[in-house]
């Protein structure tokens, strides 16, 4: 039996919007060449809406992973 993509497409579309961003970057500025990484998030409800990101930072060898959270 094969299922349409049309009512999977309009089913899909009435799904709350919920959203998360897990990003890594490598900082190419002076004196500056670690990793970053950057979670966000972003969930809508009744009363309003959620937002947050923190951001890692990873420019220690002694520390063994994250060396700064902000």
């Amino acid at each position: 039996m094969r299922i349409s993509a049309i009512p999977l497409m309009a089913l899909r579309l009435n799904l709350p919007v919920k959203g998360q961003n897990l990003q890594l970057h490598y900082d190419l500025g002076e004196d500056r060449d670690y990793f970053t990484s950057t979670l966000e998030l972003f969930r809508p409800d009744s009363a309003g809406a959620t937002f947050f990101f923190v951001d890692f930072d990873y420019n220690s060898s002694s520390a063994g992973g994250a060396s700064l959270a902000y």
